[in-house]
C-alpha cells in the first residue's frame, strides 16, 4: 500500500524516480500523468490494538485528523466547496462525530474511484452501467455512499 501512496500522492519532492524503472512507467503517459497528482489519505489500523470501542474511536479520530492535516492546502482549495472546507475543518479539529468520520472515509473511497478512473477499463470493454460505492466499516456498522 505504501507504493500506491508514493505513486499517487502529491508531494513537494519528485517521487517519479522510484517508478521510472517499473512496468507502470513503461505503460505510457496515460498512467504517468497520474503520478504525484493527488492528496492521498492513507489509513492503516494494523497496529491499533485497543481494548475498548471508545479508545478505538479516539484512535480513528486522531489518525484521520493527522492524515487530513498533511493536506492542509485543501482548507483553502477552490476545488472544494464551502461545505467541503467546513467538513475538512471538523475532521482536522477532531470535532467530527463518529458518523461523520466514517462518512469521510466512504467519501474518500468514492473520490479515489473518480480520480483514478477505475471505471475506464470497464467502459472500454462495453460495460455501460457501472455502480460506484464508497464504504467505511465501524464495528458491525457500514457506511456507504454511492455515485450513479
Amino acid at each position: 500500500m505504501d507504493m500506491l501512496r508514493t505513486y499517487f500522492e502529491k508531494t513537494e519532492e519528485d517521487n517519479s524516480v522510484y517508478f521510472k524503472d517499473k512496468a507502470i512507467w513503461k505503460c505510457g503517459e496515460i498512467y504517468r500523468r497520474h503520478q504525484g497528482r493527488y492528496p492521498v489519505i492513507f489509513l492503516s489500523f494494523r497496529d491499533a490494538k485497543l481494548s475498548t470501542w471508545d479508545a478505538m474511536l479516539e484512535h480513528i479520530r486522531f489518525t484521520l485528523a493527522n492524515e487530513y492535516k498533511r493536506h492542509s492546502e485543501l482548507a483553502e482549495s477552490t476545488l472544494c466547496t464551502p461545505l467541503d472546507r467546513a467538513y475538512y475543518q471538523k475532521i482536522v479539529s477532531e470535532t467530527a462525530s463518529s458518523v461523520e468520520m466514517m462518512m469521510a472515509l466512504a467519501e474518500e473511497a468514492l473520490q479515489q474511484i473518480e480520480e483514478r478512473k477505475y471505471d475506464t477499463e470497464l467502459a472500454a470493454h462495453g460495460v455501460d452501467r457501472i455502480l460506484k460505492y464508497g464504504a467505511a466499516f465501524s464495528g458491525k456498522h457500514v457506511f456507504v455512499k454511492s455515485l450513479q
